[in-house]
């Protein structure tokens, strides 16, 4: 399976994927360009463009290097270099991207049992290695007991995995005991499947309680990536629902303004785009000479462009 556009799109939308892909070349450029700052860049390059398997990679050693050949004979089966993790070990204490290396060197050995060890003192970076790595193999029972023991990181898991399952009756047990993740979550489901009005009733739930205090916390909260003001704009949309988007858009929500644009576009409605720049909506603008060019109404575009509307919502001549 390849990571599409569409696929990309999805789990963005709402956090389905496959349970496993492959990159396209352009991601995995994407990707190394990105870590090329990370302490582990050389591994990731070496996984990337030499098929080293996780354990081979993890296992190596300067003796698997011969520089006169310039080449490399990783030992996959080779066991754990007592003095490497113990000098990991050592420098732990105390410090955070020590931590984070020693967890992504027991994640990429596989080994759980240091992980749950770790996880279970108080490493953070373990225990979210540990959570991914669940969630890798599909263990619900391990994150489970974990979120009823009242492990957020877990929780959270739990309910990533939930989605990709498709698993609706289990994410709306935590969606009902107001968990907003699983309620997030389970809204992406709902509209996947067509249930557009417990979807919509989820979000507005959402957006409505998180408004007054998120907002006063971050200001430009609704604009977030796939946060729930987004999928109740998506949803607003996909149902033609000009009015909610209009209300929306007149409180502050940039998501509803920018569908309600597009709406409003796409039935040429010319009308309700002047209204919409009237208000204030920079985008109405674009969106409204992009109308007008396809009615052929090309002066009267770039007038627009140039000179903006008269108070009458007319556009400018002079």
């Amino acid at each position: 399976v390849i990571w599409t556009d569409e696929r990309v799109a999805a789990w963005r939308r709402d956090g389905s994927r496959p349970p496993v892909a492959v990159w396209t070349l352009r991601q995995l450029i994407t990707f190394l360009d990105g870590v090329q700052h990370d302490h582990l860049a050389a591994l990731w390059w070496l996984i990337a463009l030499r098929g080293l398997r996780r354990g081979e990679a993890a296992a190596l050693d300067r003796d698997d290097l011969d520089e006169a050949e310039r080449t490399l004979r990783p030992m996959a089966d080779r066991p754990y270099d007592g003095y490497r993790i113990g000098k990991i070990l050592v420098d732990t204490v105390g410090d955070r991207p020590a931590a984070r290396q020693l967890a992504e060197l027991l994640a990429l050995r596989g080994d759980m049992e240091q992980l749950r060890a770790r996880a279970d003192a108080g490493d953070e970076e373990a225990a979210w290695m540990l959570f991914d790595l669940l969630a890798e193999r599909g263990d619900l029972a391990e994150l489970r007991a974990r979120a009823d023991a009242g492990d957020a990181g877990a929780t959270w898991k739990l309910i990533d995995l939930l989605a990709e399952r498709g698993d609706i009756d289990g994410l709306r047990g935590y969606a009902e005991a107001e968990d907003e993740h699983a309620a997030e979550q389970l809204a992406g489901l709902l509209m996947e499947r067509g249930d557009l009005d417990e979807a919509e009733g989820i979000l507005r739930r959402l957006t409505d309680d998180d408004r007054s205090s998120i907002r006063r916390i971050d200001p430009d909260w609704v604009d977030l990536d796939n946060g729930p003001a987004t999928q109740l704009a998506d949803l607003l949309a996909r149902r033609g629902d000009l009015d909610g988007l209009r209300d929306r858009a007149d409180t502050g929500d940039p998501d509803a303004a920018r569908r309600l644009d597009r709406l409003l576009a796409e039935r040429g409605d010319l009308d309700g785009l002047r209204a919409r720049l009237d208000a204030g909506d920079p985008d109405a603008a674009s969106r409204l000479a992009d109308v007008l060019v396809k009615q052929g109404r090309d002066s009267e575009a770039e007038r627009l462009c140039r000179l903006g509307l008269n108070p009458d919502a007319s556009i400018a001549c002079t």
